[in-house]
């Protein structure tokens, strides 16, 4: 939602390279999630979600991997990035997710664009601002 790419850190270094050898061209430059429309980052983003909870908690690589990234991606807890007004209203009588884990917050958002018809209307406008595009 507020994460959904805040992409520029990976994508200078290796766009931007002086080495032509190295820099992909313009057209590759387009496929990076960076210039994806809104309705492709939320359908991504939906269906990892979906592919992550058929994941085997215990012995998944993909899923250590992922989770191993949290530092980078937000500092390790993403509650403190969305903040709590959002976070509140997205768990909107739901279950509790453990803000420590990538996981969580894909199923948070993944369940936030599927039900957010039913969200309170403060959460709704907050969230419709962030991004373009909601079922």
């Amino acid at each position: 939602m507020f994460l959904i790419f805040d992409g520029w850190s990976d994508f200078l270094p290796y766009y931007c390279c002086y080495d032509t050898y190295v820099r992909p061209k313009a057209s590759e430059v387009l496929l990076h999630p960076l210039f994806w429309k809104s309705k492709k980052r939320v359908s991504f983003l939906r269906d990892a979600s979906d592919r992550l909870q058929s994941e085997d908690r215990t012995n998944s690589i993909v899923l250590a991997s992922l989770e191993k990234e949290r530092f980078v991606a937000f500092g390790g807890r993403w509650d403190a990035v969305i903040g709590p007004v959002f976070i509140n209203g997205m768990c909107y009588g739901r279950k509790t997710y453990n803000y420590k884990k990538v996981q969580d917050l894909l199923r948070i958002m993944r369940n936030t664009i599927n039900h957010y018809r039913e969200l309170p209307p403060n959460i709704q406008v907050g969230f419709s601002q962030r991004i373009t595009y909601i079922n």
